[in-house]
Parts: structure tokens; sequence; C-alpha cells
């Protein structure tokens, strides 16, 4: 068989590689097969983290939401149920950037989903409901001054008994 260099194939995969790594630190920008394993794991974590990212955001959405309507007196998860079942369809995104920015628009959506908003929030904040438990401290066994003579007297009288 014939000798396959391999000369401009190489040349331009290895230099497609560097080009991604271009802005990474020290010897992995320059080196290829470094710059090859992290491009590799490069990739892996900004594919992951892509789908990371839309969790963690819905999960800042619904906090927020919580909040505002905690202020109100609804718990989200009733609020939502009613929204759905009132057939109102506005993401939580939205939902959120209502929240935060919008009072009034919030009071609307809360109103057209069959909830009443009450003026005073429904719980206190769950670390001031709850009260610690107050312990006593375990009695010592202190004896007063007479309760001490009349136990000296006591094993005065047993000692001179067995006597």
């Amino acid at each position: 068989m014939a000798r396959v260099k391999r000369g401009n194939v190489a040349r331009k995969r290895r230099k497609k590689v560097l080009k991604l790594t271009k802005g990474f630190r020290g010897s992995i920008s320059k080196l290829f097969r470094p710059a090859h394993q992290a491009l590799l794991h490069a990739l892996n974590n900004s594919y992951r983290d892509r789908r990371r990212k839309k969790r963690t955001f819905r999960s800042l959405w619904i906090a927020r939401m919580n909040a505002a309507l905690d202020r109100v007196g609804i718990s989200y998860s009733k609020f939502m149920g009613d929204l759905k079942k009132n057939n109102i369809a506005i993401n939580r995104k939205m939902l959120a950037e209502i929240a935060i920015h919008h009072n009034d628009a919030l009071e609307a959506v809360i109103k057209e989903s069959g909830n009443t908003i009450t003026t005073q929030p429904v719980a206190v904040s769950k670390a001031k409901a709850v009260e610690p438990k107050k312990t006593e401290a375990p009695k010592a066994d202190v004896k007063t001054e007479e309760t001490k003579s009349e136990a000296t007297a006591e094993e005065k009288t047993s000692n001179d008994d067995n006597a």
C-alpha cells in the first residue's frame, strides 16, 4: 500500500482544535494533545450546563413568585393550580417579572385566577413562627443548712448504733 502522510488534513484538524481552545490558560491553548482533552471536557460541560441553566432559572422564577405571593397571602402551588384551572397560560418567567416589577398586574392576574387577596400574610416567617422549646436545667441536689445538719446528725446516730 502507498504511504499516506496526511499533511493538510492533520494540520487543519489540529488548527481547528487550537482555534477552539484559544482563550484557555497555559499550554492547554498551545499544545495539541492537552488542548484536545481540554476541548472535549469543555464541550461536555457546556452541553450539560446549557440544560442545568434552564433548571436554575426555573427555580429562581419560582422563588421570586413565591416571595411575592407570600406577601399577598397565597401559596405558590395553589396559585399555579388556579391558573391552570382557569386556562391562564403565562409562563413562570413572565410571572416572576410581573411579580417583581408590576404589583398591580400581579394583583390582576391573581384576581383573574380566582384567588382572593388578603392584606395580611397568612403565616409569619417559619423561623419566627416556631419557637424553641424551653427546657429547664436539671436541678442539682442542693441541701440547705438545716437538711445538712439533720443528715449529719442521722449519720452520727446510725454510726453509734453500729458500733
